[in-house]
C-alpha cells in the first residue's frame, strides 16, 4: 500500500476488530493495512488508528460519525547512535 498515513477515530464499545472498521465505516479490506490493524491508542478515549492509503484518508472526513482525525505521518523509527552489541 504505497503513501500509507495513520488516521485515528474513536471507537466507544470495546475495541474494533479490521472486519468492524471495514463494515461500520464503509471500506474495503484493501482500504486498511492489514498487518498494522486497529491499534488502542487512548483507553479513556476510546481511541484508536488504522494504516490507509492516502487516498481513503481523504474520504475520511474529520467530524463524521467516526470523529476521524488526521491524516497523520507514520515515520520509520530506526535506532541511532553505538551499537551496543
Amino acid at each position: 500500500m504505497p503513501n500509507k498515513v495513520m488516521m485515528t477515530f474513536t471507537f466507544p464499545n470495546g475495541t474494533p476488530s479490521l472486519s468492524d472498521v471495514i463494515r461500520l465505516y464503509n471500506l474495503r479490506r484493501e482500504d486498511l493495512d492489514e498487518r498494522y490493524g486497529v491499534i488502542e491508542i487512548d483507553p479513556e478515549d476510546h481511541l484508536f488508528s488504522v494504516m490507509v492509503d492516502s487516498s481513503v484518508a481523504n474520504r475520511l472526513q474529520p467530524g463524521s460519525d467516526a470523529n476521524w482525525q488526521g491524516p497523520f505521518s507514520n515515520p520509520r523509527i530506526e535506532p541511532f547512535g553505538l551499537n551496543q552489541g
